[in-house]
């Protein structure tokens, strides 16, 4: 026999699991991001060559995804590319692979968007074929984003999906209620 106490216990478990983990999808669309390439350094400044600094202004659609930024301007047949959309980042080399560390930052330069600190991010496993990529190699301030892509070679590809945590849910807000009414028979 399950006691009163246990009960309870289990009641609030499964009222949490339901709400644990959800987010929804809207993050970048109908906004700018200046996208770049630091080279070996997370948040540092943009590569500088001949062909200027390596960044460019992209709008990101609602729908779709934003132009691509390469490195091939900047670093001689070279040719990695990234491209966000409204709940993805993604990153494709279509040349030779790096040497680590290489970095692309996404910054919010206008700062507009949400604190990028509160989103949520995942490896989209059935679009990355980069061996063990893991967050590890993403990180994050509150207006920019930077992952790390020294390890991708010709022909592979990281995708990384974003989203922002959805309010308290009606499963925590049941648990709340639990608790009180707990609290107040005792």
């Amino acid at each position: 026999m399950v006691s009163a106490r246990k009960a309870w216990g289990l009641v609030c478990l499964c009222f949490i699991a339901c709400g644990a983990g959800s987010a929804s999808a809207a993050v970048f669309g109908g906004d700018d991001l200046e996208i770049g390439w630091t080279g070996g350094t997370a948040f540092g400044p943009y590569v500088v060559n001949g062909a200027g600094t390596a960044r460019g202004i992209f709008a990101v659609p609602t729908s779709g995804y934003s132009g691509s930024f390469s490195t091939s301007s900047y670093a001689s047949s070279s040719d990695t590319r990234t491209q966000v959309s409204d709940t993805n980042i993604r990153i494709v080399d279509n040349a030779f692979g790096w040497f680590p560390p290489q970095w692309f930052q996404y910054l919010d330069y206008d700062n507009t968007l949400p604190d990028f600190r509160n989103l949520t991010f995942t490896v989209d496993a059935a679009n990355t074929t980069v061996p063990g990529f893991t967050l590890s190699r993403v990180q994050v301030q509150e207006n920019a984003i930077a992952i790390e892509f020294g390890e991708i070679t010709n022909g592979q590809s990281i995708s990384i999906n974003v989203a922002v945590p959805e309010p308290a849910s009606a499963g925590l807000i049941m648990v709340s209620a639990c608790l009180v009414a707990r609290r107040r028979r005792a």
